[in-house]
């Protein structure tokens, strides 16, 4: 993968992974019964996680 693509799906990921984590307990996502709330929370965090990897890879191959 380019590292501009790397870059871009990364922040995205981060963006929609972030969003979730902090509007989701807003719009009370975690009220769901137990194991859709914690397939919600598992995918945020995943999605967070996942971003943040890509963008900091992305970065790292436009550097070099």
């Amino acid at each position: 993968m380019k590292p501009k693509t790397r870059l871009l799906l990364g922040s995205i990921l981060g963006i929609v992974g972030c969003l979730a984590i902090i509007l989701g307990p807003m719009f009370k996502l975690t009220e769901f019964p137990s194991p859709w709330s914690f397939i919600i929370g598992f995918f945020a965090g995943l999605s967070a996680g996942l971003g943040t990897a890509l963008s900091i890879s992305g970065l790292i191959s436009m550097r070099k």
